[in-house]
């Protein structure tokens, strides 16, 4: 038979609540290392960066509503005003008017590219109207350039197309001083055929360039007539080389009557643009 034991009961453990009294939440806090001032702070910031998103919001929802007349209005009125002026110089270039050099189309620049810049600062949302606002500044902006460059054009050749003055009568004039005014004349018509620019009525310059290397024989025709004492040879080569002048001019002609067409063409096409941005 086995001894009983006794097992005693646990001996009672402090509670560890006993002490533990409620305190103030906000005395906690004070005593901890949570900053007021910083906490304010970040509320403040937070609650402006909403407002601030919010005022943004309503800003650019407007402005996606805003109707084309208003934010585009000014500038399609300026080009529109301004399109006579290119019209004007595009007929002149036909009739080599006087005072052709006087004819300002600046204003048709500079209106094109406020629309330009006024149309890309549409919203992505007005697609349509930010396209037809770049259509209408192109084609103004070409045009501009094609008559611009075809007046410089003309304004540069069209003297040297006139008829030099040659003597065709030996008894007035020295082999040398004909000989100088041909190479006098040749020279000048050389270096304005040299500095015109590249792709701007080709058709003509290329005419230019075949003239100037036939000047060399025409000048050796010119100068035998008065050697020979042959007026009427002379008379021939000065002849000649008007008719050659002559021929360049029609040519220089017809390249500026396509010229104008395309000018015209352009300016269609920007009061198309323009009509269509006013009906949005």
């Amino acid at each position: 038979m086995q001894p009983q034991v006794t097992q005693s009961a646990p001996a009672p453990q402090p509670d560890p609540l006993a002490d533990w009294e409620p305190q103030d939440i906000a005395a906690r806090l004070a005593g901890g290392n949570i900053r007021w001032g910083v906490v304010t702070t970040l509320i403040v910031l937070i609650v402006g960066a909403l407002g601030l998103t919010y005022w943004v919001y309503q800003r650019t929802t407007a402005r996606d509503d805003m109707p084309i007349e208003v934010s585009l209005g000014d500038d399609i009125d300026g080009l529109l005003a301004s399109l006579g002026s290119l019209e004007t110089l595009n007929d002149a270039l036909i009739a080599e008017t006087p005072g052709l050099e006087n004819m300002d189309i600046g204003e048709v620049d500079t209106a094109a590219r406020q629309l330009f810049e006024a149309g890309g600062a549409l919203p992505e949302s007005q697609t349509e109207a930010r396209y037809l606002a770049a259509g209408a500044a192109g084609s103004a902006l070409d045009g501009v350039r094609l008559a611009g460059d075809a007046r410089s054009y003309l304004l540069a050749v069209a003297p040297i197309l006139d008829n030099p003055v040659l003597e065709t009568d030996p008894s007035v004039i020295a082999l040398d001083d004909a000989v100088r005014a041909f190479g006098d004349w040749q020279l000048w018509f050389d270096e304005v055929r040299t500095a015109l620019p590249d792709n701007v009525l080709s058709d003509s310059t290329e005419q230019l360039d075949v003239l100037s290397g036939d000047l060399t024989s025409i000048l050796g025709d010119y100068i035998d007539g008065l050697r020979e004492d042959d007026q009427a040879a002379a008379a021939a080569a000065v002849d000649e080389l008007s008719s050659r002048l002559d021929d360049v001019h029609a040519i220089l002609d017809d390249s500026l009557g396509r010229t104008r067409d395309l000018v015209g063409q352009r300016i269609r096409e920007t009061r198309e643009a323009l009509a269509q941005l006013q009906g949005l």
